[in-house]
């Protein structure tokens, strides 16, 4: 659980590793009983699955933005994308890109 905890890590600089952070925790939670409390916060091991899917599922949705905003990107600012994404990791960087790029 602590190893797949790190990985998942906001400012992981990949996507990928923040996946398979939530992928070993998932392989973990799974194993529980699903109605049994889950740390101090009252919550249950359903729940902290269910945040888990929705983390996956939100990180899928970023990464698909990605086709969207590149392709329209200036020279300067995939230069800034990719500077960005090795100084803040690959999800701050898409964001970056999504919010000066995306659709309005």
């Amino acid at each position: 659980m602590s190893l797949g905890q790190r990985l998942d890590d906001p400012g992981s600089l990949t996507i990928i590793q923040s996946l398979v952070g939530i992928a070993l925790q998932r392989i973990v939670f799974n194993a529980m009983e699903p109605n049994s409390p889950y740390g101090d916060t009252g919550q249950t091991v359903q729940n902290q699955i269910d945040a888990l899917v929705l983390r996956r599922e939100a990180i899928k949705a970023l990464a698909q933005q990605v086709d969207t905003v590149l392709p329209g990107m200036s020279d300067e600012d995939l230069i800034s994308y990719f500077d960005r994404m090795k100084i803040f990791g690959e999800q701050a960087a898409i964001r970056w890109a999504a919010s000066k790029y995306g659709p309005q």
